[in-house]
Protein backbone atom coordinates (compact mmCIF):
# COMPACT_ATOMS: atom_id res chain seq x y z
CA UNK A 1 0.00 0.00 0.00
CA UNK A 2 1.15 3.77 -0.57
CA UNK A 3 1.72 3.89 3.52
CA UNK A 4 4.35 1.03 3.16
CA UNK A 5 7.30 2.71 2.10
CA UNK A 6 7.64 5.70 4.27
CA UNK A 7 6.04 3.17 7.41
CA UNK A 8 9.35 1.71 7.05
CA UNK A 9 11.60 4.26 6.75
CA UNK A 10 10.09 5.96 9.87
CA UNK A 11 10.06 2.43 12.01
CA UNK A 12 13.45 1.15 11.31
CA UNK A 13 15.08 5.01 12.26
CA UNK A 14 12.54 5.15 15.13
CA UNK A 15 14.10 1.74 16.22
CA UNK A 16 17.79 2.57 15.95
CA UNK A 17 19.65 2.55 18.72
CA UNK A 18 19.67 5.14 21.91
CA UNK A 19 16.72 6.53 20.55
CA UNK A 20 14.13 7.01 23.28
CA UNK A 21 12.00 9.72 22.29
CA UNK A 22 9.98 9.38 18.60
CA UNK A 23 7.63 12.24 17.23
CA UNK A 24 5.78 11.62 14.11
CA UNK A 25 3.15 15.03 13.55
CA UNK A 26 1.69 14.74 10.11
CA UNK A 27 -1.37 16.62 8.65
CA UNK A 28 -4.71 14.09 9.43
CA UNK A 29 -5.37 11.75 7.42
CA UNK A 30 -1.53 10.36 6.14
CA UNK A 31 -1.95 7.21 8.15
CA UNK A 32 -0.36 7.96 11.79
CA UNK A 33 -3.17 6.26 13.66
CA UNK A 34 -2.47 3.15 11.81
CA UNK A 35 1.32 3.53 12.14
CA UNK A 36 0.42 3.74 15.78
CA UNK A 37 -1.77 0.38 15.48
CA UNK A 38 1.44 -1.47 14.42
CA UNK A 39 4.14 -0.55 16.60
CA UNK A 40 1.32 -1.17 19.57
CA UNK A 41 0.24 -4.61 17.88
CA UNK A 42 4.26 -5.48 17.84
CA UNK A 43 4.96 -4.44 21.67
CA UNK A 44 2.34 -7.57 21.99
CA UNK A 45 3.20 -9.97 19.32
CA UNK A 46 5.81 -12.57 20.93
CA UNK A 47 7.90 -13.26 17.60
CA UNK A 48 8.82 -9.34 17.51
CA UNK A 49 11.65 -7.43 18.35
CA UNK A 50 9.93 -4.98 20.59
CA UNK A 51 8.18 -7.44 22.93
CA UNK A 52 9.03 -7.55 25.93
CA UNK A 53 7.51 -10.60 28.19
CA UNK A 54 5.50 -9.70 31.28
CA UNK A 55 5.49 -6.06 30.83
CA UNK A 56 2.74 -3.54 30.45
CA UNK A 57 2.95 -1.13 27.08
CA UNK A 58 0.41 1.89 27.10
CA UNK A 59 -1.51 3.86 25.05
CA UNK A 60 -2.34 7.43 26.20
CA UNK A 61 -5.29 9.40 24.51
CA UNK A 62 -7.07 12.57 25.50
CA UNK A 63 -9.59 10.34 26.08
CA UNK A 64 -10.80 6.26 26.00
CA UNK A 65 -13.66 6.94 23.22
CA UNK A 66 -11.26 8.87 21.31
CA UNK A 67 -8.45 6.06 21.31
CA UNK A 68 -11.13 3.47 20.83
CA UNK A 69 -12.15 4.97 17.72
CA UNK A 70 -8.77 5.53 16.25
CA UNK A 71 -5.83 3.15 17.25
CA UNK A 72 -7.56 0.51 19.38
CA UNK A 73 -10.10 -0.22 16.55
CA UNK A 74 -7.54 -0.73 13.92
CA UNK A 75 -5.09 -2.53 16.61
CA UNK A 76 -7.98 -4.96 17.26
CA UNK A 77 -8.29 -5.37 13.62
CA UNK A 78 -4.52 -6.58 13.38
CA UNK A 79 -4.31 -9.39 16.37
CA UNK A 80 -5.69 -12.89 16.40
CA UNK A 81 -8.42 -12.56 19.42
CA UNK A 82 -7.87 -16.79 20.11
CA UNK A 83 -4.56 -15.44 21.40
CA UNK A 84 -5.64 -12.80 23.37
CA UNK A 85 -8.06 -11.12 25.68
CA UNK A 86 -9.74 -8.19 24.99
CA UNK A 87 -11.06 -5.59 27.15
CA UNK A 88 -13.15 -2.88 25.77
CA UNK A 89 -15.93 -1.30 27.64
CA UNK A 90 -16.35 2.17 29.02
CA UNK A 91 -14.28 2.16 31.41
CA UNK A 92 -11.49 -0.41 30.68
CA UNK A 93 -9.29 -1.19 27.32
CA UNK A 94 -6.64 -3.49 27.40
CA UNK A 95 -5.44 -5.76 25.25
CA UNK A 96 -3.56 -9.23 26.75
CA UNK A 97 -1.40 -11.77 25.60
CA UNK A 98 -2.58 -14.70 28.08
CA UNK A 99 0.37 -16.60 27.45
CA UNK A 100 3.33 -14.28 28.13
CA UNK A 101 0.70 -12.13 30.52
CA UNK A 102 2.20 -8.74 28.22
CA UNK A 103 -0.20 -6.21 28.09
CA UNK A 104 -0.90 -2.83 26.08
CA UNK A 105 -3.40 -1.13 28.27
CA UNK A 106 -5.48 2.49 27.05
CA UNK A 107 -5.25 4.76 29.07
CA UNK A 108 -7.00 8.42 29.28
CA UNK A 109 -4.48 11.47 29.99
CA UNK A 110 -5.30 13.24 33.10
CA UNK A 111 -3.04 13.69 36.36
CA UNK A 112 -3.61 10.34 37.93
CA UNK A 113 -2.80 8.10 35.28
CA UNK A 114 0.70 10.51 34.44
CA UNK A 115 2.18 9.29 37.08
CA UNK A 116 4.28 6.06 39.03
CA UNK A 117 5.59 4.88 34.98
CA UNK A 118 8.94 2.78 35.33
CA UNK A 119 10.51 -0.34 33.97
CA UNK A 120 7.95 -2.30 33.61
CA UNK A 121 6.53 -0.10 30.50
CA UNK A 122 9.01 -0.49 27.35
CA UNK A 123 6.66 0.98 24.88
CA UNK A 124 4.58 4.43 25.09
CA UNK A 125 2.47 5.75 22.56
CA UNK A 126 0.71 8.86 22.80
CA UNK A 127 -2.28 9.48 20.46
CA UNK A 128 -2.83 13.12 19.14
CA UNK A 129 -1.46 15.03 22.31
CA UNK A 130 -2.70 18.57 20.52
CA UNK A 131 -6.32 17.07 21.61
CA UNK A 132 -5.23 16.90 25.22
CA UNK A 133 -5.71 19.55 27.95
CA UNK A 134 -2.76 21.54 28.36
CA UNK A 135 -1.80 21.20 31.76
CA UNK A 136 -2.61 16.96 31.77
CA UNK A 137 -0.55 17.23 28.26
CA UNK A 138 2.39 18.17 29.87
CA UNK A 139 2.19 16.56 33.03
CA UNK A 140 1.78 13.48 31.28
CA UNK A 141 5.32 14.65 28.99
CA UNK A 142 6.89 15.64 32.49
CA UNK A 143 6.30 11.95 33.76
CA UNK A 144 7.39 10.10 30.68
CA UNK A 145 10.31 11.94 30.86
CA UNK A 146 11.09 11.29 34.13
CA UNK A 147 10.30 7.79 33.88
CA UNK A 148 12.83 7.12 31.37
CA UNK A 149 15.79 8.31 33.30
CA UNK A 150 14.84 5.93 36.17
CA UNK A 151 17.45 3.20 37.11
CA UNK A 152 16.99 -0.08 34.72
CA UNK A 153 14.11 1.63 33.33
CA UNK A 154 14.50 1.14 28.93
CA UNK A 155 11.56 2.87 28.00
CA UNK A 156 11.04 3.98 23.94
CA UNK A 157 8.03 6.56 24.16
CA UNK A 158 6.30 7.42 20.47
CA UNK A 159 4.32 10.71 19.71
CA UNK A 160 1.65 10.56 16.92
CA UNK A 161 -0.17 13.54 15.82
CA UNK A 162 -1.23 16.95 14.41
CA UNK A 163 -0.23 20.27 16.09
CA UNK A 164 -3.49 21.11 16.19
CA UNK A 165 -6.39 21.74 17.61
CA UNK A 166 -4.83 22.72 20.67
CA UNK A 167 -1.22 24.15 19.87
CA UNK A 168 0.47 23.83 23.57
CA UNK A 169 3.84 24.84 24.05
CA UNK A 170 5.30 21.57 25.29
CA UNK A 171 3.66 19.69 22.37
CA UNK A 172 4.24 22.36 19.58
CA UNK A 173 8.18 22.74 21.17
CA UNK A 174 8.53 18.56 20.74
CA UNK A 175 7.31 18.73 17.86
CA UNK A 176 9.09 21.35 16.36
CA UNK A 177 12.11 20.43 18.31
CA UNK A 178 14.22 18.37 15.47
CA UNK A 179 16.01 15.45 15.65
CA UNK A 180 19.20 14.35 18.56
CA UNK A 181 20.89 11.73 19.43
CA UNK A 182 18.04 10.56 21.88
CA UNK A 183 15.21 12.13 19.45
CA UNK A 184 13.85 11.35 16.25
CA UNK A 185 11.55 13.73 15.27
CA UNK A 186 9.57 13.41 11.88
CA UNK A 187 7.47 16.21 11.37
CA UNK A 188 6.13 17.45 8.02
CA UNK A 189 4.51 20.80 7.65
CA UNK A 190 3.52 23.25 4.82
CA UNK A 191 5.37 26.43 3.95
CA UNK A 192 3.18 29.27 5.15
CA UNK A 193 3.22 31.13 2.44
CA UNK A 194 2.32 28.54 -0.26
CA UNK A 195 -0.29 27.38 1.27
CA UNK A 196 -2.85 27.39 -1.27
CA UNK A 197 -0.61 25.78 -3.70
CA UNK A 198 -1.23 22.17 -4.98
CA UNK A 199 1.93 20.76 -5.02
CA UNK A 200 2.38 22.26 -1.51
CA UNK A 201 -0.57 20.49 -0.46
CA UNK A 202 0.53 17.44 -2.59
CA UNK A 203 4.20 17.25 -0.42
CA UNK A 204 2.40 17.39 3.23
CA UNK A 205 -0.53 15.14 2.30
CA UNK A 206 1.46 12.02 0.71
CA UNK A 207 -1.32 9.31 1.60
CA UNK A 208 -4.57 11.35 0.79
CA UNK A 209 -2.78 12.70 -2.64
CA UNK A 210 -2.22 9.29 -3.71
CA UNK A 211 -6.22 8.25 -3.99
CA UNK A 212 -8.88 9.73 -5.86
CA UNK A 213 -10.92 10.11 -3.47
CA UNK A 214 -9.23 11.90 -1.07
CA UNK A 215 -7.37 13.86 -3.75
CA UNK A 216 -10.56 15.11 -4.33
CA UNK A 217 -11.64 16.12 -0.73
CA UNK A 218 -8.57 17.55 -0.53
CA UNK A 219 -8.96 20.29 -3.50
CA UNK A 220 -13.15 20.49 -2.61
CA UNK A 221 -11.64 22.04 1.31
CA UNK A 222 -9.00 24.38 -0.52
CA UNK A 223 -12.01 25.86 -2.70
CA UNK A 224 -13.86 26.39 0.53
CA UNK A 225 -10.60 27.44 2.50
CA UNK A 226 -9.69 30.54 -0.29
CA UNK A 227 -13.33 31.43 -0.02
CA UNK A 228 -14.12 31.38 3.74
CA UNK A 229 -11.29 32.83 6.24
CA UNK A 230 -12.33 30.45 9.08
CA UNK A 231 -12.07 27.23 6.60
CA UNK A 232 -9.15 28.57 5.55
CA UNK A 233 -8.04 28.51 9.13
CA UNK A 234 -9.47 25.46 9.66
CA UNK A 235 -7.89 23.81 6.51
CA UNK A 236 -4.41 24.65 7.28
CA UNK A 237 -4.61 23.41 10.96
CA UNK A 238 -6.04 19.87 9.89
CA UNK A 239 -4.96 19.53 6.39
CA UNK A 240 -1.47 21.59 5.98
CA UNK A 241 0.20 20.71 10.01
CA UNK A 242 -0.01 24.84 10.38
CA UNK A 243 -1.95 25.60 13.91
CA UNK A 244 -3.58 28.34 13.12
CA UNK A 245 -6.11 30.40 15.48
CA UNK A 246 -9.82 30.75 13.84
CA UNK A 247 -9.18 33.90 12.24
CA UNK A 248 -12.53 35.45 13.26
CA UNK A 249 -11.40 35.26 16.74
CA UNK A 250 -8.42 36.18 16.49
CA UNK A 251 -7.24 40.19 17.55
CA UNK A 252 -5.18 40.44 15.02
CA UNK A 253 -3.80 37.92 12.50
CA UNK A 254 -0.54 37.33 12.51
CA UNK A 255 0.28 39.33 9.07
CA UNK A 256 -0.73 42.28 10.44
CA UNK A 257 1.57 41.64 13.07
CA UNK A 258 4.12 40.69 11.16
CA UNK A 259 3.35 44.35 9.76
CA UNK A 260 3.52 46.35 12.80
CA UNK A 261 6.96 44.66 13.78
CA UNK A 262 8.84 45.53 10.21
CA UNK A 263 8.02 49.49 10.82
CA UNK A 264 10.44 51.52 11.59
CA UNK A 265 9.76 52.55 15.57
CA UNK A 266 9.52 56.47 15.63
CA UNK A 267 11.00 58.47 18.05
CA UNK A 268 8.40 59.69 21.69
CA UNK A 269 7.02 63.00 20.64
CA UNK A 270 4.23 64.71 21.69
CA UNK A 271 1.63 62.96 24.38
CA UNK A 272 0.59 59.51 23.99
CA UNK A 273 -3.14 58.43 25.20
CA UNK A 274 -2.91 55.67 27.34
CA UNK A 275 -4.77 52.31 27.57
CA UNK A 276 -5.20 51.13 31.24
CA UNK A 277 -6.03 47.69 31.91
CA UNK A 278 -7.20 47.34 35.97
CA UNK A 279 -7.16 43.77 37.05
CA UNK A 280 -8.49 41.67 40.00
CA UNK A 281 -8.05 38.39 41.18
CA UNK A 282 -4.64 36.91 39.42
CA UNK A 283 -4.96 39.05 36.18
CA UNK A 284 -2.45 41.68 35.96
CA UNK A 285 -2.87 45.07 35.29
CA UNK A 286 -0.94 46.73 32.46
CA UNK A 287 -0.53 50.40 30.32
CA UNK A 288 0.00 50.68 26.88
CA UNK A 289 0.68 53.96 25.60
CA UNK A 290 0.16 55.41 21.57
CA UNK A 291 1.64 58.00 20.45
CA UNK A 292 0.45 60.28 17.70
CA UNK A 293 3.36 58.99 15.41
CA UNK A 294 2.32 55.42 16.09
CA UNK A 295 5.31 54.44 18.46
CA UNK A 296 3.82 52.07 21.09
CA UNK A 297 4.89 51.30 24.21
CA UNK A 298 3.39 48.69 27.21
CA UNK A 299 4.11 47.86 30.56
CA UNK A 300 2.35 45.33 32.88
CA UNK A 301 2.62 44.71 36.91
CA UNK A 302 1.13 40.84 37.91
CA UNK A 303 0.50 40.26 41.74
CA UNK A 304 3.34 39.10 44.26
CA UNK A 305 0.76 36.33 44.77
CA UNK A 306 1.61 33.50 43.63
CA UNK A 307 5.46 34.33 42.89
CA UNK A 308 5.88 34.13 38.83
CA UNK A 309 7.49 31.21 38.76
CA UNK A 310 4.14 29.50 39.96
CA UNK A 311 2.47 31.80 37.92
CA UNK A 312 4.49 30.74 34.78
CA UNK A 313 3.20 27.18 35.68
CA UNK A 314 -0.64 27.88 36.64
CA UNK A 315 -0.58 29.47 32.91
CA UNK A 316 0.50 27.09 31.07
CA UNK A 317 3.34 28.55 29.54
CA UNK A 318 7.00 27.69 29.18
CA UNK A 319 9.26 28.01 32.23
CA UNK A 320 11.12 31.49 31.81
CA UNK A 321 8.69 33.51 29.57
CA UNK A 322 7.83 35.56 32.35
CA UNK A 323 10.81 36.33 33.96
CA UNK A 324 12.72 37.55 30.50
CA UNK A 325 9.73 40.50 30.18
CA UNK A 326 10.72 41.21 33.87
CA UNK A 327 14.29 41.15 32.50
CA UNK A 328 13.95 43.69 29.85
CA UNK A 329 11.84 46.02 32.18
CA UNK A 330 8.29 45.76 30.78
CA UNK A 331 6.52 43.57 33.53
CA UNK A 332 7.00 44.44 37.68
CA UNK A 333 6.05 41.96 40.16
CA UNK A 334 3.54 44.14 42.96
CA UNK A 335 5.48 42.05 45.87
CA UNK A 336 2.99 40.59 48.03
CA UNK A 337 -0.20 41.63 46.89
CA UNK A 338 -2.51 39.61 45.64
CA UNK A 339 -4.10 42.71 43.39
CA UNK A 340 -1.77 45.57 42.14
CA UNK A 341 -2.33 49.06 43.15
CA UNK A 342 -4.45 51.46 40.08
CA UNK A 343 -1.64 54.14 41.47
CA UNK A 344 1.44 51.81 41.13
CA UNK A 345 -0.01 51.20 37.66
CA UNK A 346 -0.31 54.86 37.23
CA UNK A 347 2.83 55.69 38.80
CA UNK A 348 4.42 53.44 35.75
CA UNK A 349 2.96 55.18 33.19
CA UNK A 350 4.15 58.65 34.17
CA UNK A 351 7.39 58.81 32.31
CA UNK A 352 5.40 58.57 29.37
CA UNK A 353 3.66 61.87 30.32
CA UNK A 354 0.11 61.15 28.95
CA UNK A 355 -2.05 63.33 27.10
CA UNK A 356 -4.99 61.12 29.08
CA UNK A 357 -5.78 57.79 30.52
CA UNK A 358 -8.56 55.79 28.63
CA UNK A 359 -10.08 52.80 31.22
CA UNK A 360 -13.19 51.21 31.51
CA UNK A 361 -15.74 51.54 34.43
CA UNK A 362 -14.20 48.82 36.70
CA UNK A 363 -11.99 50.48 39.07
CA UNK A 364 -12.54 53.97 37.74
CA UNK A 365 -12.44 55.90 41.05
CA UNK A 366 -9.28 54.68 42.03
CA UNK A 367 -8.23 55.49 38.46
CA UNK A 368 -9.20 58.97 39.53
CA UNK A 369 -7.89 59.24 42.46
CA UNK A 370 -4.53 57.98 41.42
CA UNK A 371 -4.45 60.33 38.54
CA UNK A 372 -6.60 63.89 39.36
CA UNK A 373 -4.64 66.15 37.23
CA UNK A 374 -4.90 64.24 34.29
CA UNK A 375 -7.54 63.72 31.55
CA UNK A 376 -10.02 60.49 31.83
CA UNK A 377 -11.78 58.81 28.71
CA UNK A 378 -14.21 55.94 30.24
CA UNK A 379 -15.60 53.47 27.74
CA UNK A 380 -18.32 51.27 28.90
CA UNK A 381 -18.13 47.32 27.52
CA UNK A 382 -20.78 47.82 25.24
CA UNK A 383 -20.96 45.87 22.04
CA UNK A 384 -21.33 49.09 19.93
CA UNK A 385 -18.10 50.83 21.71
CA UNK A 386 -15.75 47.67 22.02
CA UNK A 387 -16.47 47.05 18.49
CA UNK A 388 -15.49 50.05 17.17
CA UNK A 389 -11.87 50.49 19.36
CA UNK A 390 -11.33 46.81 17.89
CA UNK A 391 -11.88 47.96 14.23
CA UNK A 392 -10.21 51.03 15.03
CA UNK A 393 -7.07 48.85 16.74
CA UNK A 394 -7.21 46.50 13.78
CA UNK A 395 -7.51 49.80 10.81
CA UNK A 396 -4.03 51.10 12.45
CA UNK A 397 -2.03 47.81 12.29
CA UNK A 398 -2.64 46.84 9.13
CA UNK A 399 -3.09 50.55 7.31
CA UNK A 400 -2.34 53.06 10.19
CA UNK A 401 1.25 53.83 11.33
CA UNK A 402 1.29 51.32 14.69
CA UNK A 403 4.59 50.58 15.42
CA UNK A 404 6.52 48.48 18.75
CA UNK A 405 9.18 49.22 20.64
CA UNK A 406 11.75 46.35 21.19
CA UNK A 407 11.46 46.26 24.78
CA UNK A 408 7.41 45.91 23.85
CA UNK A 409 7.26 43.47 21.67
CA UNK A 410 7.37 40.36 23.47
CA UNK A 411 4.94 41.46 25.85
CA UNK A 412 2.41 42.49 23.79
CA UNK A 413 3.04 39.62 21.50
CA UNK A 414 2.55 37.34 24.08
CA UNK A 415 -0.93 39.29 25.03
CA UNK A 416 -2.21 38.99 21.98
CA UNK A 417 -1.64 35.62 21.16
CA UNK A 418 -4.48 34.81 23.55
CA UNK A 419 -6.49 37.42 23.32
CA UNK A 420 -10.11 36.35 21.84
CA UNK A 421 -13.34 38.00 20.12
CA UNK A 422 -16.49 36.94 19.88
CA UNK A 423 -18.55 38.34 17.46
CA UNK A 424 -22.55 38.99 17.83
CA UNK A 425 -24.97 38.59 14.69
CA UNK A 426 -25.10 41.97 13.56
CA UNK A 427 -21.19 41.86 12.84
CA UNK A 428 -19.94 43.55 16.28
CA UNK A 429 -17.00 42.05 18.06
CA UNK A 430 -15.72 42.35 21.57
CA UNK A 431 -12.70 40.69 23.68
CA UNK A 432 -13.67 38.07 25.84
CA UNK A 433 -12.42 36.70 28.89
CA UNK A 434 -12.99 32.61 28.27
CA UNK A 435 -11.41 31.72 32.01
CA UNK A 436 -13.22 32.05 35.00
CA UNK A 437 -9.51 32.02 36.70
CA UNK A 438 -8.57 35.20 34.42
CA UNK A 439 -5.30 33.08 33.70
CA UNK A 440 -5.44 34.68 29.90
CA UNK A 441 -2.87 37.00 29.66
CA UNK A 442 -4.86 39.45 27.33
CA UNK A 443 -4.41 41.93 29.95
CA UNK A 444 -2.15 44.18 27.80
CA UNK A 445 -4.08 43.67 24.21
CA UNK A 446 -7.20 45.05 26.17
CA UNK A 447 -5.46 48.05 27.33
CA UNK A 448 -3.91 48.20 23.51
CA UNK A 449 -7.09 48.65 22.07
CA UNK A 450 -8.81 50.83 24.46
CA UNK A 451 -5.94 53.43 23.91
CA UNK A 452 -5.54 52.49 19.63
CA UNK A 453 -9.10 52.92 19.46
CA UNK A 454 -9.11 56.38 20.58
CA UNK A 455 -6.13 57.42 18.39
CA UNK A 456 -8.18 55.73 15.68
CA UNK A 457 -10.92 58.42 16.10
CA UNK A 458 -8.25 61.25 15.77
CA UNK A 459 -9.13 63.09 12.25
CA UNK A 460 -6.01 65.04 10.32
CA UNK A 461 -3.54 67.13 12.17
CA UNK A 462 -6.25 68.29 14.62
CA UNK A 463 -5.40 67.54 18.34
CA UNK A 464 -6.81 65.06 19.75
CA UNK A 465 -10.57 66.21 21.77
CA UNK A 466 -11.26 63.81 24.89
CA UNK A 467 -14.34 63.19 26.03
CA UNK A 468 -13.71 63.61 29.78
CA UNK A 469 -15.06 61.24 32.37
CA UNK A 470 -16.80 63.92 35.27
Amino acid sequence: MHLKPFQNRFIKSSLRPGIDTVVCSLPRGNGKSFLAALLAKRSIDPSDSLFRPGTESLLFAASLNQARRTVYAQLLSMVDHSKYRIANSANHCHILHTDTNTKLSVLPCNAKTAQGLGVNNPCVFVDEPGAMETLAGEMLNDALTTAQGKPGADMRVWYFGTLAPNPSQWWVDLALGGSDPSTYCYTLQANPKRWSDLREIRRVNPLMYAFPESRKTLKSELDKALSDSRLAARFKSYRLNLPTAEESTMLLQVEDWQRVCQRRVPPRESQPVVGLDCGQGRAWSSAVAVYPNGRTECRAIAPGVPDIAVQERRDRVSSGTYQRLIDVGVLRIAHGRRVPLVSDLVELAADWNPAAFIADHFRLNEVRDAAPSKPIITRRTLWSEASEDIRGCRRLCLDGNISVSDESKGLLQHSLSVAKVENDDAGNSRLVKKKRDNSTRDDVACAFVLAAGVMSRARGPKPLRYAVAR
